[in-house]
């Protein structure tokens, strides 16, 4: 069945009725304290413009019958919407005096659901999961934490409704939907606002029938990018990847066991850790979230653990990877080893030249890792071997993409599995620094530490997002790795997205002094959110990089990736942006032990 949409907030007729026209199944007003309040004169006035077509919904900030039952009358209610913490007597007490339906609100702050939620299940007719942020009882805009609550709600709904709704944008509701499949997903008022029509349309496209499915147009694209590109021979796998993945996120055991080892094996969480020296460079708090720290040294290793548990979940024994700066290949044979995979990594020759520790320690934990000795000889040569490999090999062999890249629904993947990153740091800034941050500033390559973090932020719009890419030796320069500053929509690796080419169409050589940013495109989802403009992207070049590496280990005692130190040096050449109560969160993505020798060998640092 097709899911519904419930518009609510609604303060203009205009506004109902276009909602009603572009498909909207419910239609609600508020009477409860707050902007968007409406008195029921004005709310049947706002409600008759909708139509006869949808459901009228009064969201109330009381729980007493009588004031009810007059709103219901004036407005000519079909459903009461309870979102003062109802109780099961305030539902049967409405019941009696009402005859449409009653829905009950159950506000989750954090991850706790409330004790209650199990009998409102029983009693009402929908139970509506909003955010409790403060003492306002909704229209936050704050977004529930989807993944926890699919593990932690886990109670049988019987003919109960489940109504999302709280901080949904186009950003994130396709997420919210799969993870949670919701019976009603909800949008805030102003239907005429790009967001609100934007979550119509993907809304009308989704369909639920246990468990919900969401039409693949929607799931393999960021607007539009993303897709598969890829030979007719590859698209069972990537389907029988989707429904894998898909069973897998639901599966309270698999999550228990990644949970575990993320725990127990990586080190999670990973530290925020304060920046004090830095801060004062800066000229506002500086925050790092310490991937680094991690088992391997890098961000890597979450998405690479996951994945061999859901190869392992297939029965697929044989692994495939590519790698540039090496920590993806480090993090694959690492997760081979602890289950005892065959690993195979290909590597572009030029990228084991400079990263000549990771070779050996692959080589160490039992990899095979074959140079690629075609094109540049870096990241991109070493993508087109993988696949090749994958798709000569595809009955037994997973292969392990280590970005935000590739044919869906790999994009997607990487950034669920990389989001840990995001959920960790925002509840560890409001414990430590007692605010959300007003940047969020990772490196961009392929982009999967950049959107690892930048995932649980997206719906929050106060919260700048700052993607950081490597200019090279310039952006006039042609030897740069910019595809989101300087690239132009192609398809490269089996998706469409932002990338270096030429006149012609050809693929351009990418350049970094980065391994992991050598690489001449980028992740969908991040040219949708360039697209969109909810990201920012910016770089920094060879010798900036190499400088803000020596900035934080002169400062703070850390050394970091030369991927990540882009991210240092443009906070630094960039500190007149922010003012001194500003909190600046930046991803250590990964240690710089890796890029020593290969600095030092061009007498980039001083002895």
């Amino acid at each position: 069945m097709l899911a519904k949409v419930k518009f609510c907030g609604m303060t203009r007729p205009e506004d109902a009725a276009l909602a009603a026209e572009i498909g909207a199944s419910y239609i609600g007003v508020v009477f409860a304290d707050g902007p968007r309040r409406v008195s029921p004169a004005q709310g049947r006035k706002i409600l008759d413009a909708a139509g006869t077509r949808v459901k009228r919904v009064g969201v109330f900030g009381t729980n007493e019958p009588e004031e009810i039952e007059r709103s219901v009358e004036e407005a000519h209610l079909d459903v009461v919407q309870l979102h003062a913490d109802p109780t099961t007597a305030d539902v049967a007490a409405i019941r009696d005096k009402f005859r449409g339906e009653v829905w009950a609100a159950i506000r989750i702050a954090g991850t706790h659901i409330p004790t209650n939620a199990e009998l409102l299940f029983d009693k009402a007719d929908a139970v509506v999961l909003d955010a409790r942020t403060g003492p306002r009882l909704g229209g936050t805009g704050h977004a529930l934490p989807w993944n926890d609550l699919a593990r932690d709600l886990a109670l049988d709904r019987g003919s109960c409704a489940v109504v999302l709704a709280g901080g949904l944008s186009p950003y994130n509701v396709v997420s919210a939907i799969r993870t949670l499949a919701p019976d009603i997903v909800g949008s805030r008022e102003r239907a005429r606002h790009q967001g609100s029509v934007a979550n119509a349309g993907i809304l009308r496209r989704s369909h639920r029938n246990p468990p919900l499915a969401v039409a693949s147009e929607t799931l393999h694209r960021f607007g539009a990018f993303g897709g598969q590109y890829v030979p007719e021979t590859l698209i069972p796998a990537l389907d029988e990847l989707d429904a894998a993945f898909d069973q897998a996120i639901r599966d309270p055991e698999f999550q228990r066991e990644l949970d575990r080892l993320l725990k127990e094996y990586v080190g999670r969480p990973s530290p925020l850790s304060t920046a004090p020296r830095l801060s004062q460079a800066v000229g506002c708090d500086v925050y790092l979230k310490r991937e680094d720290l991690n088992h391997t040294g890098a961000h890597k290793i979450n998405s690479a653990l996951a994945q061999a548990l859901l190869a392992q979940r297939m029965g697929k024994r044989r692994i495939i990877a590519e790698t540039g700066a090496g920590q993806h290949g480090v993090a694959t044979a690492t997760v081979c080893a602890r289950f005892g995979l065959d690993c195979t990594v290909y590597m572009g020759e030029e990228d084991m030249r400079r990263q000549e520790l990771n070779v050996y320690r692959m080589r160490l934990m039992g990899a095979k890792v074959v140079p690629v000795l075609s094109g540049t000889r870096t990241l991109k040569d070493a993508t087109s071997e993988a696949i090749r490999d994958w798709v000569t090999n595809v009955n037994d062999s997973y292969y392990i993409i280590g970005s935000v890249v590739g044919p869906a629904p790999y994009p997607r993947m990487v950034r669920d599995f990389q989001s840990v990153i995001g959920r960790e740091a925002k509840a560890q800034m409001l414990e430590t620094a007692g605010r959300a941050p007003s940047s969020v500033v990772a490196c961009v390559g392929g982009g999967s530490n950049a959107m690892g973090i930048f995932h649980a932020f997206v719906p929050d719009l106060a919260v700048e997002l700052v993607g950081v890419e490597a200019a090279g030796r310039g952006l006039d320069s042609g030897e740069h790795s910019a595809s989101l500053q300087r690239g132009v929509p192609g398809v490269l690796h089996g998706s469409l997205s932002y990338l270096l080419q030429d006149e012609s169409g050809q693929v351009h050589p990418a350049h970094s002094i980065s391994a992991g940013l050598d690489y001449p495109g980028v992740g969908p989802e991040h040219s949708y959110l360039k697209e969109t403009g909810r990201a920012l992207y910016v770089s920094v070049t060879d010798d900036e990089a190499v400088e803000g590496l020596g900035i934080l280990s002169r400062l703070e005692g850390i050394i970091p990736a030369l991927e990540t130190s882009h991210a240092v040096a443009w906070v630094v050449k960039e500190k007149e942006r922010w003012n001194k109560g500003d909190a600046v969160l930046i991803c250590i993505s990964g240690r710089g032990d890796k890029d020593l020798a290969q600095i030092s060998e061009m007498g980039l640092l001083p002895a």
